[in-house]
């Protein structure tokens, strides 16, 4: 009975928080559910003012801006409720591991490799296209020298 009784509990505790997580993304789910449950508008918006303390500022610019270091550096000057709502803006962690996390280097760190990867996220192809130019018009007149000359 025991064991039953933990696993409902781990159970109620997932579905509890997949509420709070699609009430979070979905605004039109959030006011229904607080309709059903009787909360009024001016308690709901607490949660939001309390979850609003969003940074202004596009953290890809300031990489593009202060390069890595100086990112980094930016990122240890903001508090962890900032670095937490930077996290839930960008969606860099799917998972929702960071949401117990404590500590200000941790969330610095996955800031940093998530947002210079999506950053850097098709270098490849900008690249080809500029490698490519060159190339395609020599290409070119090299073709047509070998058709012209058959």
């Amino acid at each position: 009975m025991l064991k039953n009784q933990r696993n409902l509990k781990v159970r109620l505790r997932r579905f509890a928080e997949l509420i709070v997580q699609e009430a979070e993304r979905n605004e039109e789910f959030a006011k229904e559910l607080a309709n059903v449950l009787g909360i009024t508008e001016s308690e709901s918006s607490i949660r939001r003012k309390r979850d609003s303390s969003g940074v202004e500022v596009d953290p890809f610019d300031v990489l593009r801006e202060k390069g890595i270091e100086g990112f980094r550096a930016w990122l240890n000057s903001l508090s962890i409720d900032m670095l937490r709502s930077i996290v839930r803006q960008h969606r860099l962690d799917s998972s929702r591991l960071s949401d117990r996390w404590k500590t200000k280097a941790r969330f610095v760190e996955l800031i940093c490799e998530r947002i210079d990867a999506r950053s850097r996220h098709g270098d490849t192809f900008r690249r080809y296209g500029q490698d490519n130019k060159d190339s395609s018009v020599s290409g070119n007149d090299s073709m047509a020298t070998s058709e012209g000359s058959s």
